[in-house]
């Protein structure tokens, strides 16, 4: 199964931990660093996309001849992987969404890409956790195929009377392939449960990593609500500010006008003065 279904997962993989380092004030390396990450998440949720596809092709197969206990085993594992690579993804998503670098403009090209990887993944998780159910009510439904017994005579009617020691023993041999044939089934048929039960634990995390993804969207609807309206109350003050300045501008240019008016009054009082002297000085 993990020939046939494993596609190039591990070549495709990233550690979250390689970008715990990244912080905003850093310099260009940092954006470097975040862009690569962003394309690894996108690399990822294509393998992802390729995983799920290749289980539901393995799911089809479940009751075929193809169908044994070492085809489920893979089955498990493929589901396994799948889900630790799910949750290394949300791991490093919540890093970026706190460590977008650069300037204002490419931090919202950058938020918005963010966001779209995030959408992707939760939708990707529900069509996954839709698909493990399938193929746990497929492993429920339909029994693992038994090995057929090998060598196995049919039973040989004699009487009793004329049975001799070679019949004996081979009614022996068949009476004890026959036991190891039930033990067989059993062993299967309780690891079958196991795997059943491996499945439903991990559609348990699924579901717990569906939950934490819809938090950090509601988280994110409140900030990008609380920044519309800083924007708002922005687009308010400057208007308010431009009118206060319109308004300071024109008493500026009033007060100018009354100066020069008290101006001109003084000047002419000086002249009538100066000219009642001179007139008095004459007569």
């Amino acid at each position: 199964i993990n020939a046939e279904y494993g596609g190039r997962s591990n070549n495709m993989s990233f550690d979250p931990k390689a970008y715990q380092s990244l912080h905003p004030s850093a310099s260009n390396t940092v954006d470097s660093k975040f862009d690569e990450a962003l394309h690894g998440v996108s690399s990822t949720l294509e393998v992802l996309s390729q995983r799920a596809n290749n289980l539901a092709k393995a799911t089809q197969k479940i009751g075929t001849e193809k169908d044994d206990q070492n085809f489920r085993t893979g089955v498990n594992k493929l589901i396994t992987e799948t889900r630790s690579q799910i949750k290394n993804t949300e791991t490093v998503l919540q890093q970026l969404v706190t460590m977008i670098p650069g300037s204002t403009s490419e931090k919202r090209d950058r938020k918005r890409k963010v966001d779209k990887l995030r959408l992707d993944l939760e939708r990707f998780t529900q069509s996954f956790q839709s698909l493990t159910k399938t193929t746990e009510d497929r492993f429920k439904s339909v029994k693992v195929q038994s090995p057929k017994p090998q060598n196995q005579d049919p039973l040989i009617n004699i009487s009793d009377d004329f049975e001799d020691d070679n019949t004996q023993f081979i009614r022996h041999q068949q009476v004890h392939d026959l036991d190891n044939e039930v033990e067989l089934m059993n062993t299967i048929i309780n690891t079958r449960d196991q795997e059943i039960k491996s499945i439903h634990e991990q559609m348990i995390s699924i579901n717990e990593i569906m939950k934490d993804l819809s938090t950090m969207v509601y988280e994110q609807g409140d900030m990008i609500d609380n920044i519309e309206s800083s924007i708002d109350d922005t687009h308010e003050n400057t208007i308010t500010a431009a009118r206060e300045i319109d308004s300071a501008s024109k008493y500026q240019q009033s007060a100018r006008n009354k100066v020069c008016i008290i101006a001109v009054i003084i000047l002419v009082v000086v002249l009538v003065i100066i000219l009642v002297v001179v007139l008095t000085t004459v007569l």
